[in-house]
């Protein structure tokens, strides 16, 4: 899938300017009396730029744009506003291949409840989301099942996933990525949530291709 650059929007100048002429006019300054020679000046703290958002709707129209210039069809989903996905193609459904491994993954921690992982599962969760080993991936599968990976779908309040044949052919969407990848934690038991993050930390290098949304 091909990667999206981030488009860096530039701050408009003539805004600027028109958001100056509306500031309200404050009282009249007066001048500030000078220390004495020997006064020690407390230093003031230095100005930090709040971080710059990295889904305004500039970037995401920038975004869009870059996607509909690349070639095949380009899906892409990010949160914008609490709770409202925007994006490209955000809705429409593809085969998930790999992606479907962070489902599995949440469905395994979920069976495991409260419990602590025993080795077997450990066994079948980690190469399937490290290195995105596929017989580790079927063996989960084997033991959730399309029960299980349902489940999880529906935990994570993901509206359009389903599974019409193999898992590999599960059906997904760019906002139910998002939405799982955010959620992830709310449905994933206490015990496990740390295991769950270090595992989506810790994909091997050539498996890496940000976040498949």
């Amino acid at each position: 899938m091909p990667r999206l650059r981030a488009a860096v929007p530039v701050t408009s100048l003539a805004a600027l300017a028109l958001a100056l002429a509306a500031a309200p006019a404050g009282p009249e300054r007066t001048r500030t009396p000078r220390p004495a020679r020997n006064a020690v000046v407390p230093e003031s703290p230095p100005l930090r730029r709040p971080p710059a958002r990295l889904t305004t709707r500039a970037r995401i129209r920038a975004a869009s744009r870059y996607a509909a210039s690349r070639a095949g069809t380009v899906a892409f989903a990010v949160l914008h506003d609490p709770g409202r996905v925007h994006g490209l193609r955000r809705t429409q459904t593809f085969p998930s291949a790999s992606l479907v491994k962070t489902v599995l993954m949440v469905a395994e921690l979920r069976r495991a409840k409260d419990r602590p992982l025993e080795p077997a599962a450990r066994a079948r969760i980690e190469p399937m989301m490290t290195s995105s080993d596929n017989d580790a991936a079927l063996a989960s599968y084997a033991v959730v099942g399309k029960a299980g990976l349902m489940a999880a779908a529906r935990a994570a309040r993901l509206r359009r996933f389903a599974v019409p044949a193999s898992l590999f052919d599960a059906q997904v969407t760019a906002a139910d990525q998002a939405r799982l990848l955010l959620r992830v934690d709310g449905v994933v038991p206490p015990i496990h949530r740390r295991y769950a993050r270090h595992l989506l930390s810790s994909v091997v290098a050539w498996q890496r291709w940000g976040i498949p949304t």
